[in-house]
């Protein structure tokens, strides 16, 4: 399986700088690291200059380098002549929004040729940005046996990025609690603390009267925005009314915001659609309205949401200046994290020009 080939790990030793164990510990940790590091496929995590972040035990066994050898440093799998155009490579899969798979000739330490089995996904943070790509390598003279576990390793780290998202909701809800209650709370204490010196203060003494109400008025904008902060992180109504009632208020709020008017069409027979695809649905609205805002210079939207053949179906039309979503690199209109959050539950978002002018964009979900 094994042919010579010139070796260009030497030329590689001297780690780049800042890319000590601080910032590689800073991309792949906790339970994603733990995942990686089981997994009997070799894995390893670059960055943008296809610089090594992670690299596991099945990598060590099948290519011969070391994890201190090459952390932190060029991938040294690449031949050196191919490095410029594999760098290229992995810039172009840190910006598409679905996972790469490919077969190619990977170095061992040896100088000789491993054939593998590649396939690549991006890395996101919480917020949706691409800050690695993921690469697990399968050594084809085992091929069947490697494609089932490639299989299961990308449901298994389908599931851990569900349950990723699902510990952020979390967070968010709890925070915005915090906010609400907590927060709320002691700012209408000193609301009211202030409202009884105000009564308080001498008949004569306008000064004073002046700064508390001053202090007052700031104490108002402040719970004011610790509510819109709170909104932003977990709507209350989404755990109250439901996905409709939340969906109202967030076309309403955004019509106010933009004075983009919009046509709201709900089904005559609302439903309860689950927790996950409640959230799913609501936070790809507020991404595809939030990209309206920024980007299309629309004067209409339309928001249908519809049950159609036991699928859930969100479809939101601008009239604004549109794009090719072929062109456009996928992170800069949030488009990784809408398509990951459809592909979580078994569905699929669809971005299209539409007619005669504008952007048409399409979740379906499965409800079963």
């Amino acid at each position: 399986m094994h042919s010579r080939l010139a070796s260009h790990s030497t030329a590689r030793k001297a780690a780049r700088p800042g890319r000590g164990p601080a910032r590689r510990n800073s991309v792949v940790t906790g339970e994603l690291r733990e995942f990686l590091k089981s997994l009997p496929l070799a894995v390893s995590v670059l960055d943008r200059e296809a610089s090594v972040l992670f690299w596991n035990a099945a990598a060590e066994r099948l290519f011969g380098w070391r994890a201190r050898e090459v952390l932190g440093r060029p991938t040294p799998l690449v031949p050196r002549d191919e490095f410029k155009a594999f760098r290229l490579r992995v810039e172009r899969d840190l910006s598409v929004s679905r996972r790469v798979e490919s077969v190619a000739a990977r170095l061992h330490k040896d100088g000789g040729r491993v054939d593998v089995s590649v396939y690549s996904c991006p890395l996101h943070d919480a917020d949706g940005h691409a800050i690695g790509v993921i690469r697990m390598l399968a050594d084809l003279s085992e091929h069947q046996q490697d494609v089932r576990e490639l299989r299961q390793a990308e449901l298994n780290l389908r599931r851990a990025i569900g349950q990723r998202d699902a510990a952020v909701e979390r967070e968010r809800t709890r925070i915005a609690r915090e906010l609400h209650d907590e927060l709320g709370q002691a700012l209408t204490a000193i609301k009211m603390e202030l409202g009884l010196l105000g009564r308080r203060l001498p008949a004569g003494d306008a000064q004073l009267g002046d700064k508390v109400a001053h202090l007052t008025g700031l104490v108002d904008e402040t719970m004011r925005a610790a509510r819109r902060l709170a909104s932003e992180l977990r709507p209350a109504l989404l755990d109250v009314t439901g996905l409709f009632g939340a969906v109202q208020l967030q076309v309403q709020a955004f019509e106010r915001h933009t004075g983009i008017p919009c046509r709201l069409d709900l089904p005559a027979r609302l439903f309860e659609p689950g927790a996950e695809r409640t959230t799913a649905v609501f936070r790809v609205l507020q991404e595809i309205l939030t990209n309206v805002a920024r980007h299309a210079a629309a004067s209409r939207v339309e928001i249908r949401l519809r049950r159609s053949e036991g699928r859930l179906v969100l479809q939101v039309d601008d009239d604004g200046r549109g794009f090719d979503p072929q062109t456009v690199k996928a992170d800069a209109y949030g488009l990784v994290g809408m398509r990951e959050r459809a592909e979580l539950l078994g569905g699929n978002l669809a971005i299209s020009r539409h007619t005669p002018r504008g952007t048409r964009v399409t979740l379906t979900l499965p409800l079963t």
